[in-house]
């Protein structure tokens, strides 16, 4: 309970940073700081329903094709290849056709776990294909001060952690073994993607005004 809370004051936190600084942010940061308050208010309200009714399926089944739509917009903006804004319409559509076709033919209790691991695996996918960009990019000479390394960087490090936490999950679950710890490696991982995306949403604000500065000193 406590850990959900510090999650829930972070992504809080987030998302009124990004609000305060919304003019100054390029679009793909607006768009996570809207996904940020859209997790946050999914977070909450599923905490709600597991304290109060046990059952927070429902929330959890509506949240996983939003996030998908969310993170592929953001991403088929970053990139600048044609070819790669394809690659984010066709994996997305495989990841929302997967999820309406298991929700309808299978309508399980819970998320199914494989499915949030095909999640991670396109988002790693996304993830490695825009850090060729920036690296391949002359002018982006200075990596870290950029929002969007730190914006993919989260995403990269929370993705593979997920997916290695989910194959884990769904093999001791199947295996009756139960581990307390897992439970703290990805709230680990939740914390970690927080705080990375507050500097991303940052150091992007803090770019955007800057460039703007200097085009006004031309003129």
């Amino acid at each position: 309970m406590v850990r959900d809370i510090v999650y829930l004051i972070l992504l809080l936190s987030v998302s009124v940073l990004g609000c305060i600084r919304y003019k100054r942010l390029d679009l793909s940061f607006r768009l996570l700081s809207f996904y940020c308050l859209y997790t946050f208010l999914s977070e909450s309200i599923s905490l709600i329903l597991a304290y109060y009714i046990h059952n927070n399926s429902t929330v959890e089944k509506l949240y996983f094709p939003i996030e998908v739509i969310f993170l592929s917009v953001i991403y088929y903006i970053l990139f600048e290849s044609k070819r790669l804004k394809l690659v984010i319409i066709v994996l997305s559509s495989f990841l929302l056709i997967s999820a309406a076709l298991l929700y309808y033919f299978y309508p399980q209790p819970l998320l199914p776990s494989y499915l949030v691991t095909a999640e991670s695996a396109v988002l790693i996918a996304y993830s490695i294909l825009y850090f060729f960009q920036l690296i391949s990019d002359p002018v982006e000479s200075r990596l870290l001060a950029l929002g969007e390394f730190w914006l993919n960087s989260s995403i990269l490090i929370y993705s593979t952690g997920s997916f290695v936490f989910w194959l884990t999950f769904y093999y001791l679950y199947h295996h009756k073994i139960f581990v307390p710890t897992l439970q703290i490696i990805l709230f680990v991982l939740n914390i970690l993607e927080g705080v990375m995306m507050a500097v991303s949403i940052y150091l992007n604000s803090k770019t955007k005004k800057h460039t703007f500065s200097n085009n006004n000193e031309r003129f």
